[in-house]
């Protein structure tokens, strides 16, 4: 925010299915942000339509759940995140992105 107040922030990616996982603590480590971070996207990870749904809801509903954007990493290309079907995976994969 030093250089510029109008550049999008992006989360690190947070798996969907692991947030699922998370009690209130565990999810506040993944979503808490400062205010001053706006605008700032949720980059959610994932190749479930139900895991997905769920993490949403939960982010709109966490804390401050002030999210300008949540967007589906659809572009990570590490070795680990494709190999699970998701990332960079997921643009072979039209139908699951649909859903």
């Amino acid at each position: 925010r030093m250089c510029t107040a109008r550049t999008k922030l992006y989360t690190e990616m947070v798996v969907a299915g692991d947030l699922a996982k998370k009690d209130h603590a565990g999810q506040g480590l993944l979503l808490d942000f400062s205010t001053e971070e706006h605008p700032i996207s949720l980059q959610l990870g994932g190749n479930d339509p139900e895991q997905l749904r769920i993490a949403t809801d939960t982010a709109f509903c966490h804390g401050n759940a002030n999210w300008d954007e949540i967007n589906l990493n659809c572009g990570c290309p590490s070795e680990r995140v494709t190999n699970c079907v998701f990332g960079a995976a997921l643009m072979h994969e039209a139908e699951t992105v649909r859903a």
